[in-house]
């Protein structure tokens, strides 16, 4: 799951305890959907983490931890963020197989462009009903 733009949600500061959290594997993704992801962290205690989604953008954020209880965003949501960034990557282990199959594809597809087009009518015609 790629998520758009989240980084510029937090301050720099922010950013690097989550991702500090994140490398000390504190997160637990329990689920994640196209529309919404929980979590847990462990920090002080154990945190719990919502976020909602939309087309692939933050919609809303929630932690039950004292720095998000007054409305901020914490270094627990970047965690969730920077885990579920990185396992949507990891989780695709045929991406560059489907990659390089894709080109390979669209190379077959210019050749029988190019084949099509120097074939003379009457036999590319010939040709289309025999098939």
């Amino acid at each position: 799951m790629k998520i758009k733009s989240w980084q510029r949600l937090f301050a720099p500061q922010i950013l690097s305890r989550g991702q500090e959290y994140y490398d000390a594997e504190l997160v637990n993704i329990c689920r994640a959907e196209e529309t919404e992801i929980e979590a847990t962290v462990e920090g002080t205690e154990r945190y719990h983490v919502e976020i909602t989604l939309r087309e692939g953008r933050v919609m809303d954020m929630n932690c039950d931890c004292p720095y998000a209880l007054d409305g901020n965003n914490c270094k627990h949501m970047a965690a969730v963020l920077y885990a579920v960034e990185d396992s949507s990557e990891a989780a695709d282990p045929f991406g560059d197989f489907l990659a390089e199959e894709q080109e390979r594809l669209q190379a077959d597809n210019r050749v029988l462009q190019q084949a099509v087009s120097a074939m003379p009518e009457e036999e590319l015609r010939a040709q289309i009903l025999d098939a």
